[in-house]
Parts: C-alpha cells; sequence; structure tokens
C-alpha cells in the first residue's frame, strides 16, 4: 500500500466531453433529490440513510499543487449490529457504451469507520446501468465483504483480482481506475489505490501504475450511472465518500477538481 501526496498540473481550460466531478458541495441533510457538481443529467436518487456532511475527506496534511476536496461528503448509517443496506445512483450526462470502443477514468475517497470492530460488509463505487441498483453489466471498485481488499466486480459479484489492505480502520484512500471497453473484445477494469496521509510521502505519477487490470469478460450495454452502495453491520461502522470524478485521462481525474468552461 503506498502512501502519498499529489501532485498536478492544472488543464488549461474547462471540462472535457464525458467528465463528471462530484464534490458534495451541498448543506447537511439527505443526499436525495441534491443536484450540484458537472456532468450530470439528473440528481442523485438514494435509499437508505445516506446523509450530505460538512466535512471533506482530505488529506491529513495540506496536499501540493492544489489537490483538494471542496464542498462536503455522504456518511452512511452507522451500523447496529443488523444488517443495513444503502444505494445511491446519479445519471450521468454522457453514459458510457460497452459495444464501444472507449475508455473512461474514475477517482474517489473513502474512509472506513469500524472503530475496531472487525471490518464486516462492505460497499461498490463505479457504473451501473440503471437506477437504484447494481445490473449485470455494473463496473465497479468494491470493498470485498468482511475484508479491507479492494476487488475488481461486475454485477456486484468479485473478481479474481484484488488489492490486499487497500483499506484501514479510519482512515482515507484514494482510488483510481480506468474502465477499457472494447466493441470486439474483452473489456478491462485497471485500478490502484492510495492511503491518504502525510503530504510528502510520494507523490501520484505522472502516468498511472496500475495494482489491479482485470479482464472483465465481453460486457454490453450502456452504463448510464454512477453508483454508491453498500452494506454496514457492525455496531458503529459507518463509510464516507467523497470527491467522485470522471473523465477522459489520468490527469483529470487526480488534480484538483476542473471548472466548467464559462
Amino acid at each position: 500500500m503506498k502512501t502519498i501526496r499529489f501532485g498536478w498540473i492544472p488543464a488549461a481550460a474547462g471540462i472535457a466531453l464525458g467528465a463528471a466531478v462530484e464534490s458534495f458541495d451541498y448543506d447537511s441533510g439527505d443526499l436525495a433529490g441534491r443536484d450540484g457538481g458537472v456532468g450530470f443529467a439528473g440528481p442523485w436518487t438514494a435509499a437508505g440513510a445516506l446523509i450530505v456532511v460538512p466535512v471533506s475527506l482530505t488529506p491529513s496534511a495540506t496536499p501540493v499543487a492544489g489537490y483538494a476536496a471542496a464542498g462536503g461528503a455522504i456518511e452512511t448509517a452507522a451500523g447496529t449490529g443488523e444488517n443495513f443496506d444503502w444505494v445511491a445512483t446519479r445519471r450521468l450526462a454522457e453514459p458510457l457504451d460497452l459495444d464501444s470502443d472507449a475508455t473512461v477514468y474514475f477517482s474517489f475517497l473513502v474512509r472506513g469507520d469500524w472503530n475496531d470492530l472487525g471490518v464486516s460488509r462492505g460497499f461498490n463505487v463505479g457504473f451501473t446501468g440503471a437506477e437504484g441498483k447494481l445490473t449485470a453489466n455494473a463496473v465497479t471498485v468494491k470493498k470485498d465483504y468482511n475484508t479491507v481488499n479492494l476487488v475488481a466486480a461486475v454485477g456486484g459479484k468479485n473478481g479474481a483480482d484484488s488489492i490486499v489492505g487497500a483499506l484501514a480502520d479510519d482512515t482515507a484512500t484514494f482510488v483510481a481506475g480506468k474502465l477499457i471497453a472494447s466493441a470486439q473484445d474483452a473489456d478491462t477494469l485497471c485500478f490502484t489505490a492510495y492511503r491518504v496521509k502525510l503530504a510528502g510521502r510520494e507523490a501520484v505519477p505522472e502516468a498511472p501504475v496500475w495494482t489491479i487490470s482485470a479482464d472483465l469478460g465481453r460486457l454490453t450495454g450502456k452504463l448510464d450511472y454512477l453508483i454508491v452502495q453498500g452494506r454496514v453491520n457492525d455496531a458503529g461502522m459507518k463509510y464516507r465518500f467523497d470527491e467522485i470524478r470522471v473523465g477522459d485521462s489520468w490527469r483529470a481525474v487526480t488534480g484538483p477538481a476542473p471548472r466548467p468552461a464559462p
């Protein structure tokens, strides 16, 4: 597991075609119905207790070269000892067509708090084909239930590839990935994860270095939505997510959130 500081050279102008940025810059309260950010075709729909909190997931020291989480974050309800499921989806302005040759990059911040009770249950963050659920062609980075590992998943089901020990209690993790769709061949999900600690430890590289490159098989259809989905159980356990970004390059999703062109 790497520890990082963030480094980035700003893009010249505006939001790239197909880009989406969600910094959760909202007042505190329920996530459902919130419609800020850029690159979306509708507001968030949410089931289960997902709330906006006013504190961003930022590194414990000021990051270099400008990477900073703006606005707030979203937080799940704390576990009570019984399974509690939650899901939130938001329609993208530019869906990903799995039947064509296309590449999309993405990133997000996540922190789990399980109060040393264990590592039960988990989450999916990525792309899905319908509102409010993981479809059979959904492609996500998944926290494998009852572990601290991140795995490549299709339809919420674990693939063979994982980053062992990617998460730690009460520690932010930055996840960045690339989904490669192919009109003829198998699709591929690449991703890597960095523990977000003190600035100056290690810079995000100029070019991506993937820890996982997973063969997803030949998927079809469109992925129209972002999805954040999962389950908590152990008493006091919860997750916080922040800075979900989609773009056309590594730099687009590993630097400061771009602003819409005037």
